[in-house]
């Protein structure tokens, strides 16, 4: 199929992977009707000349209605591509109690439930087309599909529901000339990820085996374009990743912390709890060829971690902890705030950045911040991207 020729709809195309589609396929001369609950999508559409409606992709008719206006705008519909989705960050036991079961299936609904909604919708007025090749589809799985993480039994689920309904619907749809295939991306630098620190970003992108960057939306646009074009393509999930995997020995960051061990416990929720005394941080300069059960490697010490006040003063303090009360009150937490209020500058910051409950990625960034300054300030801004997540219902970056 012939995109310049096209006549597309693209869920969640208000931003992120699904707006860098938009933009793409319009530079090839496409017709494109964005469907996003998201008001952002109508600025999408003004800066790129596709349509846009406001569409709900978990309800028949909201799809239904779009679909018809996408006939009556476009003259048809030839390409699908679902892009519309949410992700949390829940664990299956966490320290509240359960996952909660409205937003497992909250997840399920909008990410596998609706990318079907609007696919069989779709589909079925592709078939009208009346050609060889009718329509094209595109989903979007993810690489937690395959290697789903702590914390992602819902959005996993949702998006391993994709990967393995792409084969099926291809079998389905072939006769009708409908080609479906999935795209899994992998760590990609949408609007959420962008408003983390440069260190949380270096840090995720460090993971990534080549090349170690985050992914580009528009290389998202770009294989999406490959699949329309690409005839013979079918019934196939593809990574787009590049091969970041969960598995073999992992790669060590450069940054680690080094001390005696005074305590170990191991908690309810499957954390382990690590005491250091005397700690300072140290850099790896190179790792040894030891044939131990445990890594080795040569360092190279931060002496200057032995004067903790060194910074303190710089702290924005009113700041640190107007981020930590919202934090609390958002997630139902109290604390002793007398003891808070005791607390010096340095004391505070580092308590608060091992108490945070957020990732090893965001951890780490905390434990490279090169003063306690910026380690505040690296702490108030993931605290506030959080906040930000939970308030529009997203809880992480991945696809």
């Amino acid at each position: 199929m012939e995109l310049s020729h096209a006549r597309a709809i693209v869920t969640g195309g208000a931003s992120g992977l699904g707006a860098a589609t938009v933009r793409h396929f319009r530079d090839c001369g496409a017709q494109v009707l964005i469907l996003d609950l998201d008001e952002k999508g109508a600025e999408t559409a003004a800066e790129t000349g596709a349509g846009y409606l406001r569409c709900d992709v978990t309800d028949e008719e909201s799809v239904a209605s779009a679909i018809s206006e996408a006939v009556e705008t476009m003259g048809g519909v030839d390409i699908c591509v679902n892009c519309a989705g949410i992700a949390i960050g829940e664990r299956t036991l966490g320290r509240e109690g359960p996952h909660r079961l409205d937003s497992f299936r909250r997840t399920i609904e909008i990410n596998l439930i609706g990318s079907f909604n609007v696919l069989r919708l779709a589909a079925a007025q592709m078939s009208r087309n009346q050609r060889e090749e009718n329509g094209v589809i595109i989903n979007t799985a993810s690489i937690a599909a395959f290697d789903g993480q702590k914390g992602q039994a819902a959005y996993a689920a949702s998006k391993a529901g994709i990967a393995g309904m792409t084969l099926p619907l291809a079998r389905d749809l072939g006769g009708q000339g409908i080609r479906v295939c999935a795209i899994a991306p992998g760590i990609f630098s949408t609007p959420m990820l962008r408003g983390l620190p440069q260190e949380v970003q270096d840090s995720l992108a460090a993971e990534v085996t080549f090349p170690k960057r985050l992914g580009d939306p528009a290389e998202y646009a770009r294989m999406a374009a490959f699949i329309v074009e690409s005839g013979y393509l079918n019934g196939e999930v593809m990574r787009l990743d590049g091969a970041l995997r969960g598995d073999g020995e992992p790669e060590l960051c450069e940054v680690g912390c080094l001390g005696r061990l005074t305590s170990f416990a191991e908690t309810g929720d499957g954390r382990y709890l690590i005491s250091l005394q005397g700690v300072c941080r140290f850099r790896v300069v190179s790792e040894m060829g030891a044939k131990t059960p445990f890594r080795q490697c040569r360092i190279k010490s931060f002496i200057a971690d032995l004067d903790m006040e060194t910074g303190a003063a710089e702290i924005d303090r009113p700041a640190l902890l107007k981020a930590f009360r919202a934090y609390l009150k958002a997630n139902d937490l109290d604390a002793d705030w007398e003891s808070v209020s005791r607390a010096e500058n340095a004391m505070l910051v580092n308590a608060l950045s091992m108490m945070a409950p957020y990732g090893a990625a965001e951890k780490q960034a905390l434990l490279e911040a090169p003063d306690l300054k910026t380690r505040a300030e690296t702490l108030i801004a993931i605290t506030e991207i959080a906040l930000a997540r939970d308030d529009e219902d997203f809880g992480s970056s991945l696809q």
